[in-house]
């Protein structure tokens, strides 16, 4: 496979300490005290409230983000005393432990970063938009650093700064921060004494920002470097936010995220295998089982099911090879409890079967068989919540959404969900951020993309996304990784390949890899092996299979 140089647009689990917020575009740069004390705002023209017409983060954020592994110079306009120097110089090389940069602090006046240290606030260009500043101007400032200045003080006022140097946006600012500010005191505290600030600039400082105006972020962090203060007495649902002077676990695992080790921000690392098998394998499924991995492989036209055990991002022994009837052409695994169950819809007849998977991946007893009505193109299994998962039916001809809960036994239980949609979704996937699950819709004929929230009754709730893509794309595959939800596009008939970063609200942010693949790639697996995960790529015409190891 070849791979070109990836895009520069860029950006913990849900089950960890996930609650990040990098949102990548220009920003404004305010000190993070409180507004009812002293607040010590920049009032700089520099940073004036964002104008409607600026152009969305998903635009701006290659222009303002510093290549992977840069050298950012760093240098002063402003002598400053060998304290302030050295303190300046740790506590912003703190970053450097988890982002893949380097701030080299020079003598002269002549760095990428250029430090003022005389009144006018603290503020900081946003990312590589300092380069575009004169050289005789300051890119940053720390309008009242001296000797007698805290250390607290030093260390969250240069973190807090070179964050916004790397690109990092205010956390209160976040689409997912939602805080319940009470705007008549807001507007007052913030347009008084040192301040004086309008109520436009005000709104524009604070107010939460639109997904359409980020891309990337993920569950609000009130413990982010990047956040203000926030008193109580300005909130109208007993909120606040504590000052702080250290880096959050998640604005560590955010940056390295942002400036990986490495020279991609794709997710795909090097090749671990490569196979040339018999063609026509169009049904692709891996599943775990008691600590093993298995891929599960049926070819619809001859009804040939092969089950092969994976190990270490290797294909290993066959463990199942059987010869069925032809015409199934969906086949989905999902599990209750520990227990898989294999799914088999033939789209000609609408025949449906269910089995078990037994421990050992071969297929074992049959516990549902029914007739349904013939048409159905797409079959998805998810789970919303607690409980037993859901199973999504989707006719591309017609535009037929049904949605049943499964028993436990693996068998099909209530109908919770009808719908007559517009036709044409033949590209549908399910993914999970912030403990929510979302539906994928793409049609490849028109580029019409959907994102719905899914209900906790595991219906389809709220559309977040609604978009006008390019035609084309074949697949769309979800995996989360470093704490970060990924999707892939594969267009299996050009070879195109995209990866974007997914956003903790459900939309697709910034785009981290756009890349031109050989053709033919028809079915994109992500799959755990040991602990350690990959990918693999099939294609169904002539047969060629390739794993990949995930960074």
């Amino acid at each position: 496979m070849k791979t070109l140089k990836n895009n520069t647009k860029k950006s913990i689990d849900r089950n960890s300490i996930i609650k990040s917020t990098l949102l990548l575009i220009l920003t404004l740069c305010m000190m993070h005290s409180n507004a009812q004390s002293d607040p010590k705002l920049c009032l700089t023209d520099d940073f004036e409230v964002i104008p409607e017409s600026l152009p969305n983060a998903y635009v701006i954020a290659p222009k303002v983000i510093w290549p992977i592994g840069s050298k950012i110079t760093v240098s002063f306009l402003d002598t400053p005393s060998t304290k302030v120097r050295s303190r300046i110089k740790k506590y912003a090389q703190e970053w450097e432990s988890y982002a893949n940069i380097d701030f080299e602090f020079i003598s002269g006046k002549n760095g990428d970063i250029r430090i003022g240290l005389k009144k006018g606030g603290s503020w900081s260009k946003i990312g590589i938009l300092a380069k575009k500043v004169d050289k005789s101007k300051k890119t940053m400032n720390f309008g009242w650093f001296n000797d007698g200045t805290s250390e607290q003080e030093l260390r969250r006022t240069t973190l807090h700064e070179f964050g916004h140097a790397l690109g990092l946006k205010h956390e209160h600012q976040s689409p997912a921060a939602g805080i319940c500010w009470d705007w008549p005191k807001v507007i007052a505290a913030y347009g008084t004494g040192a301040n004086g600030w309008s109520e436009k600039r005000t709104r524009g400082n604070l107010e939460r920002l639109s997904n359409e105006k980020v891309g990337n972020y993920s569950a609000f962090d009130p413990k982010s470097i990047m956040i203000y203060s926030i008193s109580n007495a300005l909130t109208t649902c007993d909120f606040e936010v504590k000052s702080t002077n250290v880096l959050s676990a998640v604005d560590m695992q955010g940056i390295a995220n942002l400036y990986p080790k490495g020279k991609s921000r794709s997710i795909v690392g090097k090749l671990s295998n490569q196979y040339k098998w018999t063609s026509g394998w169009d049904n692709v499924e891996t599943f775990e089982s008691r600590g093993k991995t298995f891929l599960f492989l049926l070819k619809s036209k001859t009804g040939d099911v092969h089950i092969n055990k994976l190990q270490n991002g290797a294909v290993g022994s066959k463990v199942y090879d059987k010869k069925w009837t032809a015409g199934w052409t969906t086949a989905r695994i999902f599990k209750i409890s520990l227990q898989n169950y294999l799914f088999l819809l033939k789209k000609t007849t609408g025949d449906v079967k269910i089995f078990k998977l037994n421990d050992n991946g071969t297929v074992g007893s049959k516990v549902f068989e029914k007739k349904w009505s013939t048409g159905w193109t797409n079959a998805l299994f998810y789970k919303q919540g607690s409980g037993f998962p859901n199973l999504l039916l989707i006719k591309k001809g017609t535009g037929d959404v049904h949605i049943h809960k499964m028993n436990r036994n693996g068998t099909v239980g209530t109908k919770t969900f009808d719908k007559k949609w517009t036709s044409g979704w033949s590209v549908v996937e399910t993914f999970v951020v912030n403990y929510n699950t979302h539906l994928f819709l793409y049609k490849p004929g028109t580029g019409d993309v959907h994102i719905n929230k899914l209900n906790a009754n595991g219906t389809v709730g709220t559309k977040v996304f609604d978009k006008k893509w390019t035609s084309g794309w074949t697949s769309a595959s979800f995996y989360a990784k470093n704490n970060q939800q990924h999707l892939m596009l594969l267009d299996a008939k050009n070879g195109r390949m995209k990866q974007s970063y997914v956003t903790a609200g459900g939309t697709v942010g910034d785009e981290i890899a756009d890349e031109k693949w050989t053709s033919g790639w028809t079915a994109n697996n992500f799959y755990r092996s040991g602990i350690n995960s990959y990918m693999l790529l099939l294609k169904e015409k002539d047969g060629q299979v390739k794993t990949f190891a995930l960074k």
